[in-house]
């Protein structure tokens, strides 16, 4: 009966082993998937937070270029409204001389 309890305990301790190696295996794998997950995680994390920095870039560009579009046109704007106040005034002052008798000499070139 010793050598039938010795092949009987040694089957239960290959059966234990077998077991404990799955579970091993198992929980390698299960710590492999974890660390796969929290890489993508990761890497999406990072994905987004680049591609709300481009947007922000993008719009930023848009709007200092929207800026200097408005500026120009308000230049341009007040170049217009400085002529047409120069040319009123040159009217004015050309027609007080005239109210006096006066002249004054108009470059024609």
């Amino acid at each position: 009966m010793d050598a039938a309890h010795a092949g009987i305990a040694a089957q239960r301790r290959y059966a234990h082993r077998i077991q404990s190696e799955e579970r091993m295996r198992l929980l390698r794998e299960e710590e492999r998937r974890n660390t796969v997950a929290a890489f993508v995680s990761d890497w999406q994390s990072n994905a987004a937070y680049v591609a709300w920095k481009n947007d922000l870039k993008r719009i930023k560009d848009m709007t200092a270029e929207e800026v200097a579009l408005a500026n120009h046109e308000f230049l341009c704007l007040r170049r217009k409204e400085l002529r047409e106040l120069f040319a009123s005034d040159l009217e004015r002052y050309g027609q007080e001389l005239h109210a006096k008798g006066l002249a004054f000499h108009r470059n024609h070139i």
